[in-house]
């Protein structure tokens, strides 16, 4: 699904396919679909393609077999997520056409977090507090979902902010989740599922403020993982903000395993963040 902002290109030649996505918000290429036969042509039309759009990241779900050919023409592996492609996994790899954005002043601070993160133990959600309850979200709450996207972040990667965006993704196989208290929306979050590929992206967080620390963002993540797990899903995964302590320490509690991170990936109030990957391991799906 596309919104303003961000272009589909495709390309179909005895040399490659694929389908990429221009991403002018957060300036980078993000590919789609791909069949790689000649890579050197491959990396060259992406190549071009960012120096057009002013893309400064190229990323890239890639599968093993293409590996040794994309690392030959300059990409890293920033992370892996079991699963991915229908069962078989994909590998995130990037490229910078512009080299400052490889660049993260804050990251050696992020990993500390991390390593706090990963040797604390794991915990089943809360019970949800007196006053609050738990439901899935209709069509119909997206103006006061989107009230809140906005109140917690100033900027977005997805117009979030947007009631009509929000209708067509709930329209489109992505399922919100939420909270209320008296009737308000406090807290939510969304499983974006492709079932082209059977997997599902735990994303789209937000608690208001004034209601953080009482535990309902790790329930509502809890009851979309039933839910998805549910639907015969394949692989579960989470895009986290590696400056946010608290969603990624809920991901851990919930047995997510840390797959990489993912560098100066998107831009959200107002900043480039770093995105750890996070992969729900396959035991645990059905």
């Amino acid at each position: 699904m596309l919104f303003d902002n961000q272009t589909m290109l495709t390309h179909n030649d005895n040399n490659f396919s694929l389908k990429v996505m221009v991403d002018s918000i957060n300036q980078r290429l993000w590919v789609w679909d791909y069949s790689l036969r000649n890579g050197e042509a491959f990396s060259q039309y992406l190549k071009n393609k960012a120096s057009m759009h002013s893309a400064a990241k190229i990323i890239i779900p890639a599968r093993r077999k293409d590996l040794g050919e994309l690392i030959k023409h300059g990409y890293l592996l920033e992370g892996t997520a079991e699963g991915f492609f229908n069962g078989k996994d994909a590998f995130f790899m990037a490229s910078y056409p512009e080299p400052t954005r490889r660049q993260s002043d804050k990251l050696e601070q992020k990993m500390n977090d991390l390593r706090k993160i990963l040797a604390s133990p794991k915990k089943l959600a809360k019970k949800l507090p007196p006053g609050y309850s738990l439901r899935f979200a209709t069509t119909e709450d997206a103006t006061e979902l989107a009230k809140l996207f906005n109140m917690v972040f100033s900027t977005y990667p997805t117009p979030l902010n947007n009631a009509d965006y929000i209708c067509e993704l709930m329209n489109n196989d992505t399922i919100f989740i939420l909270t209320e208290q008296n009737g308000a929306i406090i807290a939510a979050a969304a499983a974006e599922i492709d079932s082209d590929n059977s997997n599902a992206e735990m994303t789209n967080c937000a608690t208001n403020p004034s209601h953080q620390g009482l535990g309902l963002m790790h329930i509502i993540m809890e009851e979309l993982q039933r839910t998805v797990l549910d639907r015969n899903i394949k692989c579960l995964y989470s895009l986290s903000r590696a400056s946010e302590y608290g969603i990624n320490l809920i991901l851990h509690r919930m047995g997510y395993t840390y797959s990489g991170t993912l560098i100066n990936n998107c831009h959200i109030s107002g900043q480039w963040e770093d995105m750890h990957l996070w992969v729900l391991n396959s035991p645990h799906l059905k």
